[in-house]
């Protein structure tokens, strides 16, 4: 960025996408007696961040230039991580998947989940099985979902929709398939001792 030195309070914009984290300002001072301040903060929101750069010369004299920083809303609606309470579930996590299976016992009738974004800002929808608590807001990249004692013996679909900062036409959905071992199936029991 290039000031034109010609106004005062001279504003410079920058656009940066939305993978950008943090941004440093680093201004080239056409006078090595003057000094600088940087007043913002390093961290990059979605949106506009305003930074402040006060020079001052030798003599005292003050002048203030502005740097606008907008990052643009991610479109990212990937999942990092997924993981179950109750079971383990399968396959790992990857981008080029978007349905999941876990087994859990007969005595599981509900299931707490968490998942995390790779991207902060999105929000979470559940779907599916009666849900009863969903923890999201904007910017919360952590998820937990817990069902209604509803699980039936055999499978269970959980359904999660992850609209990232850009919006709703950008969102994945991720299906969690829970199958329920009959009674039969899981058994703490032993059958002898010999």
């Amino acid at each position: 960025l290039v000031p034109t030195n010609e106004e005062e309070d001279e504003v410079l914009e920058l656009n940066v996408p939305s993978s950008i984290k943090t941004a440093t300002i680093v201004p080239t001072l056409a006078d090595s007696k003057a000094t600088y301040v940087i007043v913002g903060r390093s961290l990059l929101n979605t949106g506009e961040t305003m930074y402040r750069i006060e020079v001052t010369a030798e003599d005292g004299t003050r002048r203030d230039y502005y740097v606008k920083v907008t990052k643009d809303a991610s479109d990212n609606a990937n999942i990092s991580y997924l993981l179950m309470e109750e079971g383990n579930i399968e396959p790992e996590v990857s981008n080029s998947v978007s349905t999941y299976e876990v087994i859990v016992p007969y005595d599981v009738t509900s299931g707490t989940f968490h998942i995390e974004t790779e991207a902060d800002g999105g929000i979470f929808r559940a779907i599916g099985n009666e849900v009863t608590s969903v923890t999201s807001e904007t910017n919360v990249t952590a998820v937990t979902i817990s069902g209604n004692n509803d699980f039936i013996v055999g499978d269970n679909y959980v359904t999660i929709e992850v609209i990232p900062e850009a919006g709703e036409e950008f969102k994945k959905t991720y299906t969690i398939i829970v199958n329920r071992l009959k009674e039969s199936q899981y058994s703490t029991y032993l059958k002898d001792i010999v």
